[in-house]
């Protein structure tokens, strides 16, 4: 994808946008500059691989699962949803994922952390656990208490 070339952005929100991994890549790429990405309730990507040595704060809220992306499969690897942050400082998670089971790589950078899952987010016992393990080294964790009721 050709065409973003905005070196002086410092904050990007989107929301209910139909992503792909190369809109994500030429942001990163095309913002050299940018230091906060928020991601509402977008959907068609299946990870967000935020490649930018400036980017340091990543939120997202929720993925819009779109009618065509249903799928009676049971097919885990459709239903992951990867977050690959390597210089994000801080993440923060929130809102409602439907089925997706989220799983973080390469977040060693962060300092800060949040989990703000939506009541009718029906927590992955599996995923929850491997999303806490990731944040093990994090200096400041929030989490909303409810998502810890099993």
């Amino acid at each position: 994808m050709e065409g973003i070339n905005w070196p002086a952005l410092r904050v990007l929100s989107m929301w209910y946008a139909k992503l792909s991994l190369e809109v994500v890549d030429a942001i990163c790429s095309g913002c050299p500059g940018l230091e906060s990405l928020k991601f509402c309730m977008c959907f068609g990507v299946p990870d967000f691989h935020i490649n930018s040595e400036s980017v340091k704060k990543l939120v997202i809220r929720g993925y819009w699962q779109q009618g065509h992306e249903d799928s009676d499969d049971d097919d885990d690897d459709d239903k992951k949803l990867m977050i690959w942050a390597r210089n994000v400082t801080s993440l923060e998670i929130s809102g409602c994922f439907l089925e997706k089971i989220l799983v973080l790589q390469n977040v060693e950078a962060l300092v800060d952390a949040k989990l703000y899952f939506g009541r009718e987010f029906r927590t992955n016992q599996k995923m929850l656990n491997e999303l806490l393990a990731s944040f093990g080294h994090v200096e400041k964790f929030s989490i909303e208490p409810w998502c810890l009721e099993f």
